[in-house]
């Protein structure tokens, strides 16, 4: 399947996902006109790290397809907070962190600071900055007169709204914007009783504000260890810490304990699901990831059709083939989606992909076929829907090699344009190894 003629594209997005995705189309030398749209005043996405906490996340959280508001300042640019926290440094060592075509300066830390990584990400955009319109924010993208209509507007204070028509969109928004909190009974009560008890990672920026308090963390992926082991120092010993398990695990610095079933407002008891309960904690913070989300209120019309539909629940974003192509027209791709992965990489490798698809040096497989393929993995989770996206190790590894197979594909001249990565038997190992050689370098506990 070929896509029709395309001469302009708009990426949102400035961020990593947007980045590299520019460079892999302009690799091709095939487009007339590629925009990048970034509501923040520079490039960078999520890696802009801000002070400013997000407005207050509503407890529970799990409507997606909504705008987040930004911190308003007088006279000048509206600040988009980022879900970074001060201390943060990266779960992924630069051996496998950066893009392939561009290296972390000699003499970097194996698990890079944020400070580090913004800068990576400086440097990486030079290039494309006549490109970006900046502190730009989309508003909406709609199918018109067979082209994609982008409304968007400078996100100064009573700035007009624009319209323009592009061949193709290459959304790359990331998905780090709506707060996931699940819906636990007597959750919402509890948190509205003593505001400021129930918290979500992206309001956590600095550990001192934890000092001599009881904590008890949700969730156990990387945000959640990387919290407790920040909380630690600062907080009261134990931190706590419900992860899904059916037995508790107790050492001096940290109590494991079981899924949270219920909250009650008055008494502040939490009941687990082994029966026992908890008290006395002064908050609560939820590790429990982020709602996929499409604030484009013309792609939102289309989730009555299940043949069209993108984002509903926010766990996933439907009928989109490999995690990339918007599988009834393939003009509109996404890049970034995938969960559990090393997420740079991963962008370069959809970015190259989806780069020799628009200049029409590969072809996609037949909508059928797309939809087989989407039929597969969705029968194959089921119906855990919030894995749709992930490809955990070595899921991620074989999708990586296998997008590098593909480009290798491309007609004439397979081996111009930008590089898909690939992983051979040292960088399989290091990802395969990553979480131990993580926990040696910051003095953890080693899985085994």
């Amino acid at each position: 399947m070929s896509s029709p003629l395309i001469r302009s594209i708009a990426v949102i997005g400035a961020g990593p996902s947007g980045l590299v995705t520019a460079k892999a189309l302009l690799a091709e030398k095939a487009f007339e006109r590629i925009v990048l749209f970034e509501r923040r005043g520079s490039a960078g996405g999520v890696w802009n790290y801000t002070s400013s906490l997000p407005p207050k996340v509503p407890t529970p959280s799990i409507k997606p397809n909504v705008s987040s508001n930004p911190v308003l300042q007088p006279s000048a640019l509206p600040v988009y907070p980022s879900p970074l926290y001060r201390d943060l440094q990266t779960n992924t060592p630069i051996e496998l962190m950066g893009f392939s075509t561009h290296q972390f300066p000699k003499g970097s830390l194996q698990f890079p600071h944020r400070t580090s990584v913004q800068e990576y990400q400086r440097t990486f955009a030079e290039p494309l900055l006549p490109l970006i319109k900046r502190a730009t924010e989309v508003l909406d993208i709609e199918k018109s007169k067979n082209k994609w209509l982008v409304t968007y507007r400078n996100t100064k204070k009573g700035s007009p709204s624009n319209e323009e028509y592009f061949d193709a969109v290459a959304v790359c928004n990331g998905h780090y914007e709506i707060p996931f909190i699940p819906n636990v009974p007597g959750l919402q009560q509890y948190a509205e009783r003593v505001p400021g008890s129930v918290l979500h990672a992206s309001q956590f920026r600095e550990p001192e504000l934890f000092t001599n308090e009881r904590v008890l963390v949700v969730g156990g992926a990387s945000s959640a260890t990387d919290l407790v082991r920040h909380l630690q120092p600062v907080a009261k010993n134990p931190v706590y810490q419900s992860l899904l398990v059916d037995e508790e695990n107790v050492n001096e610095k940290l109590v494991q304990v079981p899924q949270i079933v219920k909250f009650h407002p008055e008494t502040r008891e939490i009941f687990l699901k082994n029966g026992k309960v908890l008290k006395g904690f002064d908050r609560i913070i939820y590790c429990t990831g982020y709602l996929y989300n499409l604030p484009f209120p013309s792609l939102n019309k289309r989730n009555d059709n299940p043949e069209t539909k993108l984002v509903t629940d926010g766990s996933h974003v439907h009928n989109v083939y490999q995690h990339i192509f918007y599988i009834p027209d393939p003009n509109l791709a996404f890049v970034g989606l995938a969960l559990h992965v090393v997420p740079f990489p991963t962008s370069q490798a959809q970015a190259a992909y989806l780069a020799r698809v628009w200049s029409g040096r590969l072809s996609l497989p037949s909508p059928k076929e797309q939809r087989e393929w989407q039929d597969q993995l969705v029968s194959s989770l089921d119906g855990r829907m919030n894995l749709y996206h992930s490809l955990n190790f070595p899921k991620d590894a074989e999708y990586i090699n296998y997008i590098h197979d593909l480009t290798l594909q491309a007609k004439p001249n397979p081996k111009d344009g930008f590089p898909a990565p690939y992983w051979g038997p040292k960088e399989l190992q290091i990802r395969e190894d990553m979480w131990n050689i993580r926990a040696k370098f910051f003095g953890l506990e080693q899985r085994k």
